[in-house]
């Protein structure tokens, strides 16, 4: 039973929600759609990112009003503290019943801005647990940061259970501070955008025909950051390591100028090679799925990954790494393959094992389309977080 925050609504007044995320592009990217349904069923919604030229729009789309806030990614005291001082007077102006944090900037200013504002009821979205992956110094800052936020926040909602299990027994949360929702996962997937219709498989032959991709070739596909961190390293590695002239790959994202970390070796093979297709940003994103046959996820680490539900969602048969997120999709043999992470052999392995068995691979991609429809349609992520809320502020179903 959830702890209420029972805050006078009056029937007459809408409950408000301020949702606040450092990047715009978060809401278009991740939450498409989500504020808009909120706003909808009798929400009154705020949203703080840091200025954008496309905030007007995003805003308008999603029916909500926009504040803009300066908030940066890298760790600057002085800029983060000029941040909270302007989300705690535009807290003290809103006044909302609910403000809702997403990524680890935005949770430690939100949750002491929301806190000071005296904001009824903070909740936090935990969308992944990245700073064991970072180097020392910064690691313990974030590490830092979080312990604030988790600290803070009324309600924490990590958005896998593998995630919430690792973060309890890390001792980082308690048990009982700590909400999924639904099945887990930030937005859930759109599965009439992301459904073989004939529009999409037009993109894709589309695609395919532009790439020089032949009928009798077999196309691996990865979608995501290009970052040593998502495994790109050691999915390259296992692509050459294959070895046959009939398939190719294509890598659905961008490089990342000053993260990305890859080998010089890695980058030169991705830029060269001629049946490796970097696609740059995107927003046919379906149709790029569907020019493909499989599915590679070789993540070192997850909170709750899209891209196999996007995939998932395009029947595509899925390998993924054994790590928290994936384990929530991915049961291997069942719904798609699993793999250690960091480890380029078994990733061939698995790679070599669904380029042979084209029935494995359908078996699994009808599962895993199953199992996404059943868990994680949009629409259903979204009534279910309005539901949360409801909860939160002891709203009665009849209102």
């Amino acid at each position: 039973m959830l702890k209420q925050y029972n805050i006078n609504i009056k029937n007459d007044k809408k409950p408000k929600i301020c949702r606040l995320t450092p990047v715009l592009f978060t809401i278009p990217g991740i939450f498409k759609g989500q504020i808009r349904f909120l706003s909808e069923s009798g929400y009154d919604v705020h949203l703080i990112t840091s200025p954008s030229p496309d905030a007007v729009q995003v805003a308008t789309e999603e029916k909500c009003i926009h504040h803009p806030v300066l908030m940066t990614r890298s760790i600057s005291p002085v800029k983060d503290l000029l941040a909270v001082c302007q989300i705690f007077f535009l807290l003290k102006k809103i006044k909302p019943d609910i403000l809702h944090t997403h990524t680890s900037k935005g949770g430690v200013t939100g949750m002491i801005a929301g806190r000071l504002a005296g904001v009824p009821c903070c909740v936090h979205s935990i969308p992944g647990f990245s700073a064991f992956e970072m180097n020392d110094f910064r690691k313990k800052v974030v590490l830092a940061g979080e312990k604030i936020t988790f600290r803070l926040a009324h309600r924490l909602v990590p958005n896998s259970f593998s995630l919430r299990n690792f973060l309890i027994h890390q001792g980082y949360i308690e048990e009982g501070d700590a909400d999924i929702i639904g099945f887990g996962s930030s937005n859930g997937v759109d599965l009439e955008r992301f459904s073989r219709n004939d529009p999409v498989l037009k993109s894709g032959r589309f695609y395919r025909s532009c790439l020089g991709i032949k009928d009798n070739e077999k196309v691996f596909a990865y979608l995501g950051r290009l970052s040593k961190e998502k495994g790109i390293e050691e999915l390259i590695e296992a692509f050459l390591a294959i070895g046959e002239k009939n398939i190719r790959l294509i890598l659905i994202g961008s490089l990342e100028s000053n993260r990305a970390h890859l080998s010089q070796g890695t980058v030169k093979t991705i830029n060269e090679h001629p049946g490796i297709h970097l696609t740059g940003w995107t927003d046919d994103v379906p149709g790029y799925l569907a020019a493909a046959d499989i599915m590679v996820h070789p993540t070192y680490h997850e909170g709750f990954p899209n891209a196999l539900l996007q995939a998932g969602a395009m029947e595509l048969p899925c390998i993924a790494t054994d790590v928290r997120g994936c384990q929530d999709i991915i049961e291997h043999m069942i719904t798609g393959l699993i793999v250690p992470p960091r480890d380029a052999g078994a990733l061939k392995k698995q790679m070599e094992l669904l380029l042979c068995s084209p029935e494995l691979g359908k078996e699994l991609a009808e599962n895993a389309l199953r199992n996404i429809r059943e868990k994680w349609d949009h629409r259903m992520v979204c009534r279910l977080l309005k539901e949360y809320y409801d909860d939160l502020l002891g709203i009665r179903n009849d209102r």
